[in-house]
């Protein structure tokens, strides 16, 4: 049997659906789906879709609007063979900072480190390939910055190792600047590409409306850098 999201990307690449069909597929598909991160990243996206109760398009904090949840990337080669390679958890987009979002979302009981969660967000980056091309699939502007970053919640495992990133072990630092570098080496731009999405509670999601005042703030690398010094 295929799992739930396999299902999801291929629906979601073979077919250009409108905002009202994916939250159609996403509200049948997390009814069936018992995994603790995907039912936040659908509550997420709902709450910041909007429904009949909630107005469209409501920011989340730092990471502005969540456009989609679990994006599935599509790799069509010369030979005309379609692979996939794995999906985004959560994209967003916020008008404040001209950003997009690539997040790797960890439920709260996760016990995966940080750096693991980042270079999980770094692999689908790369996966992307033509970068302009995904952001215009979202109206994204092309001048948009594109980072990437775990979100975790408060208390987490993730959340503690971020707040010893400043504690002793500079090379921790180091694996997460080198992903910094890279990307924006590929995106030829120098802004900073590298961040940190932190939930302000842990208490569990399940529909949208228990989101209510759920804020998400962003704490870049350049800014952790710094505070090391």
């Amino acid at each position: 049997l295929f799992r739930n999201e396999s299902i999801r990307s291929y629906i979601r690449a073979e077919y250009n659906m409108s905002r009202e069909h994916r939250q159609q597929l996403a509200s049948f598909l997390s009814k069936v789906n018992h995994k603790p991160e995907h039912n936040i990243e659908y509550a997420m996206f709902m709450r910041s879709q909007g429904s009949a109760d909630i107005p469209l398009n409501v920011s989340i904090g730092e990471i502005g609007i969540v456009l989609d949840h679990q994006v599935p990337l599509v790799d069509d080669t010369d030979a005309g063979v379609r692979s996939y390679g794995g999906e985004i958890d959560l994209l967003s987009y916020s008008s404040e900072s001209n950003t997009m979002f690539i997040l790797e979302l960890k439920e709260p009981k996760s016990s995966e480190s940080l750096l693991k969660c980042m270079i999980e967000g770094y692999t689908y980056f790369r996966r992307i390939g033509d970068i302009s091309k995904f952001k215009r699939q979202f109206n994204v502007p092309e001048s948009a910055n594109v980072v990437i970053a775990p979100l975790f919640l408060e208390g987490s495992a993730q959340h503690r190792g971020y707040l010893n990133l400043n504690k002793g072990k500079r090379n921790r630092i180091e694996l997460f600047e080198k992903i910094d570098v890279d990307m924006r080496a590929r995106l030829g731009d120098n802004r900073c590409k590298v961040a940190f999405a932190i939930v302000n509670r842990t208490t569990r999601f399940t529909p949208h409306n228990s989101l209510d005042g759920l804020k998400v703030s962003v704490s870049r690398l350049d800014a952790v850098r710094s505070n090391q010094k």
